[in-house]
């Protein structure tokens, strides 16, 4: 996963992989499988208004890699959505400031 703003990408501050097996086997249904839950953690400030005080283009970068030739598909985040993630650090931001 990759996160951009503005087009260019945000570095994360850490990343996680958890696995997650599954294994079923009865008569209907014969899985052995693994999946992982990805975790990124990314700086408050990129979601951090633009110079001229609006709402910076954030998108996010998918990968499926099982299939890696299928390349990075892209979404992008709503402004609304952007917004309300830097609403949700200004108490972090409160006490992270204070002298």
């Amino acid at each position: 996963m990759a996160l951009y703003r503005a087009g260019a990408p945000v570095e994360p501050i850490a990343r996680y992989r958890f696995p997650y097996a599954i294994y079923v086997n009865n008569r209907q249904v014969r899985m052995n499988d693994v999946a992982y839950y990805l975790v990124y953690l990314y700086p408050e400030d990129a979601f951090a208004p633009d110079s001229a005080g609006g709402t910076p283009p954030i998108s996010i970068g998918v990968k499926d890699l099982k299939h890696p030739d299928r390349g990075e598909k892209r979404v992008d985040l709503k402004p609304d959505v952007t917004g309300q993630i830097w609403g949700d650090f200004a108490p972090w931001r409160e006490v992270t400031t204070k002298p």
